[in-house]
């Protein structure tokens, strides 16, 4: 009975590492450093979001941290955005999203979920954000795409994936995914 025990840990070590996950990460120490960073991207008063950040980890390995953030622009609207930090407490990266550019004319209610929609075996990670988002018009649900880029680490928006897939008011990431996949 032990032995079987002992045997089935083992598989279950090996199965959660042979993946690609995103485990739920303290913001903490991000905090004054997203702050900082997105006052360089015209967003006042970044800050992240404890509960849509996430460590992401290949095969048991950390490729580095996704932080959702909020904050505002220039016209006191709520926007939202990504950073990404390969090195703790680092942020390498911010990327401005509902608020600016493409969705310059949206307000950002809320990162409402944050998930992989790529497979194992891709060549790079797709990473979607579901925002609910409003414009003069409506309120939305609006995915936003990212590229890890393996082996790299690096991380951009995927704006023509974005554009295939983002604004077909999804409202889960098995929907992205499945989406995604087709």
């Amino acid at each position: 009975m032990e032995k079987l025990f002992t045997l089935l840990l083992i598989a279950l070590s090996f199965y959660a590492n042979a993946g690609i996950l995103l485990t739920p990460v303290n913001v903490r120490p991000y905090e004054k450093l997203i702050y900082n960073e997105s006052i360089k991207h015209s967003i006042e008063g970044g800050t992240p979001l404890e509960k849509q950040s996430f460590t992401l980890t290949e095969n048991g390995k950390a490729v580095g941290i996704f932080i959702a953030g909020r904050g505002f622009n220039t016209h006191d609207d709520n926007v939202c955005f990504i950073g990404w930090s390969e090195k703790t407490p680092v942020v390498k990266t911010i990327i401005p999203t509902i608020g600016f550019d493409d969705w310059e004319a949206e307000v950002c209610y809320q990162t409402r979920v944050v998930g992989i929609i790529s497979n194992k075996n891709d060549k790079n990670i797709k990473i979607a954000v579901i925002y609910e988002a409003a414009s003069p018009n409506s309120i939305a649900n609006e995915a936003i795409i990212f590229t890890v880029i393996r082996p790299k680490g690096d991380i951009e928006l995927d704006k023509e994936l974005t554009n295939k897939i983002g604004s077909s008011g999804y409202k889960t990431i098995k929907e992205l995914k499945d989406a995604y996949l087709k």
